[in-house]
């Protein structure tokens, strides 16, 4: 992939939400993981398929925490978080574009969100980082790609462009009530961020024996 294109701007990003139905007796990371191992295979967390986001970071925060909850796989992420608000799963990673509705009318409680910093759309909770997990970032993001082979003149314009825009405070201000945070990376950044990003999640598909069904 990264060989056969050429990175332009990672235009926005967003976080996924570690939410829990509001009857789950826990409220915060560290009483959620200490439920989890008093009760291993107790509870569950829900996504929207084997293979999807929600799906690979719940794997990699099963992982890091050590704990044994069971993943309950959903055709879409509409049903994963219809379920969750209803009580029948427990926690689940929620993209913040879908989670702040939800949090906001106090169906779902947010623990803690997967980017490195707190996101502007959710600024009162805190990120799984500052809360001990060091270094675990886990976001959806959109960017722009050119074919390979592009002239660099006409990349570096299309960046310039492209990053004055998401600059422009209305712009900035749509994209924060959409639940996005603006970005705007140089070039090298971009290119960057795909390949870590790719080596990451291959990691935790072996690690974690994910298979798409």
């Amino acid at each position: 992939m990264v060989r056969d294109f050429a990175p332009v701007t990672q235009m926005v990003s967003t976080p996924f939400v570690l939410s829990v139905h509001p009857s789950l007796p826990v409220r915060s990371v560290k009483e959620l993981i200490a439920l989890a191992k008093q009760r291993p295979g107790a509870l569950n967390y829900g996504s929207g398929g084997n293979g999807s986001p929600g799906n690979l970071i719940g794997e990699m925060f099963r992982i890091e925490s050590g704990i044994n909850v069971v993943h309950v796989p959903y055709k879409a992420l509409t049903q994963a978080l219809t379920e969750l608000v209803s009580g029948q799963l427990q926690l689940m990673f929620v993209v913040s574009t879908a989670a702040v509705p939800q949090l906001t009318a106090g169906r779902i409680r947010g623990l803690a969100v997967t980017s490195l910093r707190r996101s502007a759309v959710t600024p009162d909770i805190p990120t799984l980082d500052e809360l001990g997990m060091r270094g675990f970032e886990a976001t959806g993001w959109y960017g722009i790609l050119a074919p390979a082979g592009t002239p660099a003149a006409i990349t570096a314009k299309l960046n310039e462009e492209i990053v004055k825009a998401l600059r422009m405070p209305d712009v900035a201000q749509r994209l924060t009530s959409l639940g996005l945070d603006q970005v705007g990376s140089s070039q090298k950044e971009f290119g960057d961020l795909v390949k870590l990003e790719l080596a990451k999640w291959a990691s935790v598909v072996k690690t974690a024996g994910i298979r798409v069904e």
